[in-house]
């Protein structure tokens, strides 16, 4: 089974200033994977500037659809972006997803286990005492390019554009962001195999000081992360 590592990273048009702290930690997180492993890895990018200098990486360019004035208002730009690319654009049999801020303490091939459809880590809370949340975080997973990962993209985008047509779900929050779609997605799908990976694997800021012999930090502080980086 071919496997390789996928990181995604767009023009910020809101915000273009953060470009440059968006390269340095996607940099960042390939030089230490590199540490670990040559597995094959795909940038995938709407950016004409973007050039990185690493073995066995392919920087692979691509035009995205114009979308409605309705989702650009609610700044679901990035998140359709996304996606998109879970649902089309995998480019291995087992790919592993890397969101550009994490950094690598330990090889991620060892997220992948062949017996499941995806390999997932829990996400944590941002306020209140450090713990872990039932939400998934889709920043870092090993998933099968296959029918089941397919099922839960096309159901996530369906919700995504016609969320009154799950009355259902809960319209309290409004969600941006590709991670809550798949999570609420999950839900209609039911022959996805899924392995929740330890809390090793997603250490976010709030559980730096929790979680003991972390395998990731996910967080997009550069000073915080080269505490790590012996």
């Amino acid at each position: 089974m071919k496997t390789g590592i996928l990181y995604t990273i767009f023009k910020n048009e809101r915000e273009p200033h953060k470009e440059k702290n968006f390269t340095e930690n996607l940099l960042m997180s390939i030089a230490s994977v590199r540490r670990f492993n040559d597995l094959p890895i795909t940038v995938i990018t709407d950016r004409d500037d973007l050039e990185l200098e690493f073995n066995n990486l392919q920087i692979k360019k691509i035009k995205f659809e114009d979308y409605s004035i309705e989702h650009k208002i609610n700044n679901q730009r990035l998140t359709i972006r996304k996606l998109q690319i879970f649902k089309n654009h995998l480019p291995y049999e087992m790919t592993i997803f890397s969101d550009a801020d994490i950094l690598f303490l330990d090889n991620p091939e060892k997220i992948i286990d062949e017996k499941f459809d995806l390999s997932i880590a829990r996400d944590c809370h941002f306020q209140g005492p450090p713990r872990l949340g039932h939400m998934l975080n889709t920043g870092l997973y090993a998933v099968k390019n296959d029918r089941p990962f397919k099922s839960v993209v096309e159901k996530a985008c369906d919700i995504l554009h016609h969320r009154d047509s799950y009355p259902e779900i809960p319209k309290k929050i409004d969600p941006v962001g590709d991670q809550y779609f798949i999570h609420v997605a999950l839900d209609y799908v039911y022959d996805i195999d899924i392995k929740i990976l330890p809390a090793q694997w997603n250490v976010r800021a709030p559980l730096i000081n929790e979680v003991k012999n972390p395998k990731v930090i996910h967080c997009k502080n550069l000073s915080l992360k080269r505490k790590f980086i012996c």
